[in-house]
């Protein structure tokens, strides 16, 4: 930005100087011409004077052009400045409150989850001929979690557990709630059109 401000003080400089210039060489003409003056040489002069005064007005409009294109890149230069200090100073922020955040989480207990983890995913029965069935359909299964251990499926329906039904969901996370890590459960699951008893061991919470 700095470069730019004094390459167009430079410019404006130097067009300033050539009007200057040109006018003098106006006024040189000017007084020619009121002569009337017929020498040979003289008239050389004149028509010299004529062209340096079309070469300096073109020259001086160019550096016009010049001076206001690298006013333009300055003003955007400056605004680009600017622009990078703001988000310098909210980025700053931002980590300071990731800070702020980060300490208030590690200095506080953590609540041990209830119940055994099974590392699976459930959603409603939807769509197809098992549309409206009572029973949770299994969604996703965590990587060497205790459902992927067994012999479980992503697209089984569980029907129920150790003998309680499961009409959806909320009725399978509310019975795991009851069950500890280590204790072996008894599913009813639904494959296709076939009814399976599948058991697995659920873990506790992972931390």
């Amino acid at each position: 930005c700095i470069g730019l401000l004094v390459a167009t003080f430079y410019w404006r400089k130097m067009a300033s100087s050539l009007r200057a210039e040109n006018r003098d060489l106006l006024e040189s003409l000017e007084s020619l011409r009121q002569a009337n003056a017929t020498d040979h040489e003289v008239q050389v002069k004149v028509k010299e004077l004529e062209q340096a005064h079309q070469f300096d007005s073109y020259r001086i409009q160019q550096l016009e052009a010049a001076s206001l294109k690298l006013a333009q890149f300055s003003n955007q230069g400056l605004y680009l400045l600017r622009e990078k200090v703001h988000l310098v100073a909210r980025v700053s922020a931002l980590e300071n409150e990731n800070l702020t955040i980060k300490h208030d989480y590690e200095g506080k207990p953590r609540i041990p989850r209830v119940g055994a983890w099974m590392g699976l995913t459930l959603a409603p029965v939807q769509g197809g001929e098992t549309a409206g069935q009572a029973g949770a359909v299994i969604t996703y299964m965590a990587d060497n979690g205790p459902a992927d251990r067994s012999l479980l499926q992503v697209g089984d329906i569980i029907l129920g557990m150790d003998g309680e039904p499961v009409g959806n969901p909320e009725d399978y996370r509310r019975l795991m709630l009851a069950k500890l890590g280590g204790e072996k459960v008894s599913l009813d699951v639904m494959r296709s059109t076939n009814r399976l008893k599948i058991e697995a061991i659920p873990r506790d919470w992972p931390q």
